[in-house]
């Protein structure tokens, strides 16, 4: 069954060859996932206030970096899960000056 929830948003622009991909959250999370930045990574743009689950990411096999600003802690806590839950074998944030990394591959050998 096709899954019919949108992308976030430039998911279109994402390469199914990259295999890390940045979510930009908060108040200017769509100028820096804007395409047209110079040495632009593959970028995701989280809109604000939203349900990460709403959204079809195109995360599955892909390391993903989440930079969270401006945003709560629990809308950030709640992407990681999602981006984890639709395939990310490996999510870090960059929140408020505090950096963690949940690896999936590290949980597997435990």
């Amino acid at each position: 069954m096709k899954d019919s929830r949108p992308l976030p948003p430039f998911a279109r622009e994402i390469d199914r060859f990259d295999d890390l991909v940045m979510v930009y959250c908060g108040q200017h999370a769509y100028e820096f996932a804007r395409p047209n930045r110079p040495f632009r990574v593959a970028s995701l743009a989280f809109p604000r206030r939203a349900d990460p689950s709403a959204y079809r990411w195109p995360v599955r096999g892909k390391q993903v970096l989440v930079f969270g600003k401006d945003e709560p802690r629990a809308a950030i806590d709640a992407l990681v899960m999602e981006l984890l839950q639709q395939g990310a074998y490996r999510v870090m944030t960059y929140c408020k000056r505090e950096f963690v990394d949940y690896d999936q591959r590290t949980r597997r050998r435990a």
